[in-house]
């Protein structure tokens, strides 16, 4: 495996997850309907996003919320930073292991390439986080690569991933996915995954000393088969 993570975007992980600054959705309702666990309906159009949590000032300076065609999303736009922002939420793995998000790349890093650690930058990535403790923390990371193929996996020992799609798509269109998670933790890192914790995101351009935009949609749990 090569590593799409370097060593301070693990540790920034660990940094997410463990803050205490992190706002919890309402319990879940039935197992069977898929819930919306992230909208951004809460937010000001221009704003960092409500209730998610920067790494640092560079993440507050990423992540805007948008208000356009009548969809409500965070546009990230790095220009030669890398930093992450994070969300806590309520999820049980048993009864809603998918994950699904809507997102769209807009400007992907210049010379990019996610298997090498010198041009390891992302126009869109989302993190699925597990584990009880700040100490125990690992990720499933989704990436959408400007060239690496779909389907290649990557990581460290702390953030694995899994590259979903790879160049522009079509129209600039949105694109939605659905991925379960426990299955995703249980092929990369060998057993079950700890307590689901949240997700984070990162579009990073700071390798390449480049920019790069992406949108993150609204993030929903679902069970098995309801995608």
């Amino acid at each position: 495996m090569t590593r799409p993570d370097r060593a301070g975007h693990g540790a920034l992980l660990l940094a997410l997850l463990s803050s205490s600054a992190f706002a919890q959705t309402p319990a879940s309702p039935a197992p069977s309907a898929c819930r919306v666990v992230i909208d951004y309906q809460d937010s000001t159009p221009g704003s960092f996003p409500a209730n998610w949590q920067p790494r640092n000032e560079a993440a507050r300076a990423t992540y805007r919320v948008v208000a356009e065609g009548g969809l409500v999303f965070v546009r990230a736009t790095a220009d030669g930073s890398g930093s992450q922002m994070g969300r806590e939420f309520d999820w049980d793995l048993s009864t809603h292991p998918v994950l699904s998000w809507r997102w769209r790349p807009r400007t992907f890093p210049p010379g990019s390439d996610e298997r090498d650690s010198n041009k390891s930058d992302s126009a869109l990535s989302v993190y699925a986080v597990f584990g009880q403790s700040s100490m125990a923390t690992r990720a499933v990371k989704y990436i959408w690569s400007r060239v690496v193929p779909v389907g290649a996996t990557l990581g460290s020992s702390r953030a694995r991933a899994i590259v979903l799609r790879s160049g522009a798509p079509p129209n600039d269109e949105w694109v939605t996915e659905a991925v379960n998670v426990r299955q995703d933790y249980e092929r990369l890192y060998g057993e079950a995954p700890g307590k689901a914790r949240g997700v984070a995101v990162l579009t990073d351009a700071d390798q390449t000393r480049s920019r790069a935009v992406g949108e993150y949609g609204p993030f929903r749990v679902c069970p098995d088969g309801a995608r």
